[in-house]
């Protein structure tokens, strides 16, 4: 179902003025190809929607988190895993649709790729929370956009990669 009303946004999107006005303009006609890949497309707002869904259920178990008085760190740190483990399940089902028997070996890919990505919001986030003294839910949010951008890249080249997985 989300599939068609991707396709749906996207036949709209593609057939816009201003897509059709692009394509005619020398310089936009690759990325507006880019653009009609509507393959690639239906993955990157994929991605984005369940990246979104990831980030507010990271958000939220760290927002609920810091209600019991728990050290910030710690509610961030708690919220980095509730956060890796429901963008695990998410990306491999409906994302990246990975049919790898050896889910194990997968999901300890997944954690790596995360822990690298994790590492950065934790120093990111005691450098501007804590040591900076910036508002704790204004600085989750920007790391989790960085972070959401970094954790695409190594899903698609290291975790997900159909080519090692088959």
């Amino acid at each position: 179902m989300l599939d068609k009303i991707i396709e749906k946004f996207l036949d709209f999107f593609i057939n816009s003025d201003v897509i059709q006005s692009m394509k005619r303009n020398e310089s936009m006609a690759d990325f507006v190809q880019k653009l009609e890949d509507t393959k690639f497309m239906k993955h990157i707002i994929k991605y984005l929607i369940f990246g979104v869904l990831t980030t507010i259920i990271s958000l939220g178990s760290f927002w609920l988190l810091l209600k019991t008085n728990l050290n910030e760190n710690i509610c961030n740190f708690l919220s980095i895993v509730i956060g890796i483990v429901s963008a695990y399940v998410l990306n491999r089902n409906y994302v990246f649709e990975s049919k790898e028997k050896n889910i194990a070996k997968e999901f300890s890919k997944f954690v790596m790729a995360r822990a690298a990505s994790s590492l950065f919001d934790m120093v990111a986030f005691f450098i501007f929370a804590t040591c900076l003294s910036l508002n704790e839910m204004v600085v989750k949010v920007i790391i989790s956009i960085v972070v959401i951008v970094l954790n695409y890249i190594l899903s698609k080249l290291i975790v997900f990669n159909k080519k090692e997985n088959t």
